[in-house]
């Protein structure tokens, strides 16, 4: 009976995270390379949120060696502030190591 109570924690966890949807929480998630990176700000060319592509800021505090680089393939997520008209990246997302193949798939 013990062994299911430490389970039962462990199985919850699991279903919750394997139930998540795209963007839960967290808005739309932008797919495709980085465009260009300027002081705090940095850009995804055309991706699968937005035709022309989009802008949004870096969190403060985040390090610049985990900063996306230009060409690289990432999936954004991003909080929409000021009525939608500007976008902060997760620093999660910023983290998230995505294949070349998923901006390939879009394009």
């Amino acid at each position: 009976a013990l062994a299911v109570l430490f389970a039962l924690p462990s199985v919850v966890v699991v279903g919750s995270l394997a139930s998540c949807t795209t963007g839960d929480g967290e808005g739309p998630r932008y797919i495709g390379k980085v465009a260009s990176i300027s002081g705090s700000r940095l850009c995804v060319g055309p991706n699968s949120s937005s035709p022309s592509g989009t802008c949004g800021s870096i969190p403060q505090g985040f390090p610049k060696s985990q900063v996306p680089v230009v060409g690289q393939c990432v999936a954004l997520f991003g909080n929409v502030h000021d009525g939608g008209r500007s976008i902060s990246w997760t620093s999660t997302s910023l983290r998230l190591s995505v294949l070349d193949s998923e901006c390939k798939a879009r394009s």
